[in-house]
């Protein structure tokens, strides 16, 4: 029985980082600027709430697959601006794109 159960939660938890990793490409937008400087949208809705930290943590996790699957900022970045924009009011919960404006760190922007 317990074997089952281990079993189980692993296919769940499996699941769960499946959806996540499906949510990041449906979720996001990725716009380079110059100098290293970039534009990050994200949907957030009752599945990534605008105002919540696990969410947070969740699409800022996007934005470092993002930027390393692309070999940005391999010196890490900052965010300059974070501004969640309200797009419609919802019956499970209200609908933002949380916008971020940042740039890789000085020493690895690229053509520095």
């Amino acid at each position: 029985m317990r074997l089952a159960l281990t079993g189980f939660a692993a296919a769940s938890l499996l699941l769960v980082s499946a959806c996540a990793a499906n949510d990041r490409f449906r979720y996001t937008e990725f716009e380079p600027g110059r100098d290293g400087a970039f534009r990050y949208r994200v949907t957030a809705d009752a599945a990534y709430p605008e105002d919540d930290q696990d969410a947070e943590g969740v699409r800022l996790a996007w934005l470092g697959e993002y930027l390393r699957d692309n070999r940005l900022c391999p010196g890490g970045y900052d965010i300059t601006e974070r501004k969640a924009v309200l797009k419609r009011k919802g019956f499970v919960g209200d609908v933002y794109d949380v916008i971020y404006y940042g740039s890789c760190a000085p020493s690895t922007r690229p053509g520095a």
